[in-house]
């Protein structure tokens, strides 16, 4: 009967293919969906937030004589138009000298002053607008599915992985570990790039797979209670791994600790197990 072999730590593999175990990851912090962060920053508004002046549940009052108003529709993300803190509004009132109101149950703006002030805050909105519509054309989302503890370990402690991820990017990424899945949205080079850093986050830098050949190999790689592979990985750092019923070997983590894993260890093994 085949020994029960001891759980080991295991990089990335192609898109159709799983590994079995990935590495765990501690002090994570679940990273918000895009619908709670919204629902967030309106919260933050009501409690205070200086947008909360230009933001209500009802139309505007009354126009003052002698003035006029326009509206126009937000779109699908009306805070555009709030900033951090109400810091974009603020800004088109006092550049445009009109007035600014956001109905969120319509997501309809509301500008409203004289009309050439109308006219510039209008404008100004509409150049937001046409702004985040340009950047959501050139944007294009990632979706994977890597279970939980590899999500940990893309967000990684305090969420410090993300954070860094995203910084490095410009890309939004939506890490949810209790259904083990990823969305990276942001511009389509960057999107490859952020999903390569979350992806050796999660299961190493780099890939390389080795056929072994047969049954006695793979126990060789083993060896007595798993003290070999086990040593192989604690003197390079690389993660190795034998799915189950196969005798193919996988290797991950970084360019350097692979080459090494390759240049010494792996060439002993290729002449244990006579392998050319």
């Amino acid at each position: 009967m085949e020994e029960s072999r001891a759980p080991l730590v295991k990089p990335a593999a192609p898109p159709t293919e799983r590994w079995e175990t990935v590495p765990q990851a501690e002090e994570w912090q679940e990273v918000s969906t895009k619908h709670s962060k919204n629902k967030s920053k309106m919260d933050s508004v009501d409690a205070g937030d200086n947008g909360s002046n230009f933001i209500s549940d009802e139309s505007p009052s009354d126009e003052v004589p002698g003035e006029i108003s326009a509206t126009m529709a937000t779109g699908g993300d009306p805070l555009i138009f709030i900033g951090k803190g109400g810091s974009t509004i603020q800004n088109l009132q006092q550049t445009s000298g009109a007035k600014f109101h956001l109905n969120r149950q319509t997501n309809v703006l509301t500008i409203s002053g004289m009309e050439d002030a109308v006219q510039l805050g209008l404008a100004a909105a509409q150049s937001i607008l046409a702004a985040e519509a340009e950047r959501k054309a050139n944007e294009s989302e990632e979706r994977v599915t890597w279970g939980s503890d590899a999500i940990k370990a893309v967000i990684g402690r305090k969420g410090a992985t993300i954070k860094a991820t995203q910084e490095a990017t410009g890309c939004r990424i939506d890490a949810d570990v209790e259904a083990g899945t990823l969305v990276i949205v942001g511009p389509t080079d960057q999107v490859a790039i952020a999903l390569t850093m979350c992806n050796n986050a999660a299961f190493g830098e780099v890939q390389e797979v080795l056929e072994l050949g047969s049954r006695n190999a793979v126990n060789l790689v083993y060896g007595p209670n798993f003290q070999t592979i086990r040593s192989m990985q604690d003197a390079t750092g690389a993660k190795l791994d034998i799915a189950r019923g196969t005798t193919t070997l996988k290797l991950a983590g970084s360019s350097r600790l692979l080459r090494r894993l390759l240049h010494r260890s792996v060439p002993c093994l290729r002449r244990t197990v006579g392998l050319k």
